[in-house]
């Protein structure tokens, strides 16, 4: 926390997708072809349950999330929250 009383902002690491394959592979010792369909299923389901259904998607210990898109085109913007 500042001095001044306000919290300071912690700079977010920004991960790429294949930075993301590339740890889970070292982490889980799978193929990269296995964490990379892994990895498509989920961010397809986030996508179905999230901009299709419209729903907010809360994962319990992995985050929420919400579609922040406000404006009528179908752009994929969900985020977690």
């Amino acid at each position: 926390m500042a001095s001044d009383g306000k919290e300071e902002k912690v700079k977010a690491e920004v991960l790429g997708k294949p930075e993301l394959v590339d740890a889970l592979r070292e982490k889980t010792g799978l193929m990269k072809k296995d964490v990379e369909a892994l990895l498509e299923a989920f961010t397809d389901t986030v996508n179905e349950k999230v901009l299709v259904e419209g729903k907010e998607l809360r994962i319990r210990d992995l985050g929420n999330y919400l579609n922040t898109n406000c404006s009528n085109n179908n752009t994929n913007n969900f985020r977690n929250i």
